[in-house]
């Protein structure tokens, strides 16, 4: 199970957020192999899981998925006239969380989280994000 907002691998097309995948896409599993979508259903449950990985990507019931989430149902944001998906952008952003984490030997297994569920590294870069978002478009493709 994923949440609609975050992303699936999907064949040609990359990571997309699975509110967008349909019926008959080709998602990638965990030996890059494809998968066709044969049905869709939604379900709920209590609480939410994003696990921190130095790739920004897992395995979830067999599929390629990613750690990270569209801000706005779409797989890219438009940042000063230039595209940039979600996956490069949530995954650049925690460079510095990755270098400290597996690259400088600290040990990141109890991370902390906002009452959110959102762990305290991401929370300014994601801040900065909304409130690009929540401009209008003119906004948005100035800043």
């Amino acid at each position: 199970e994923v949440t609609m907002d975050h992303m699936i691998f999907v064949q040609d097309h990359g990571p997309i957020p699975a509110c967008m995948v349909t019926v008959d896409d080709l998602l990638l599993d965990g030996n890059l192999e494809t998968e066709a979508v044969e049905d869709i259903s939604q379900t709920s449950s209590p609480g939410v899981f994003a696990p921190f990985t130095p790739s920004g990507k897992l395995i979830v019931d067999g599929i390629l998925a990613s750690t990270f989430v569209s801000l706005d149902e779409s797989p890219t944001i438009n940042i000063l006239g230039v595209e940039f998906s979600y996956q490069w952008l949530a995954h650049s952003f925690e460079f510095p969380h990755r270098m400290w984490c597996y690259h400088m030997g600290q040990n990141c297994q109890k991370e902390n989280y906002n009452e959110e569920g959102i762990n305290y590294w991401v929370v300014k870069s994601l801040n900065v994000i909304n409130w690009i978002l929540e401009r209008n478009s003119i906004v948005r493709h100035i800043f």
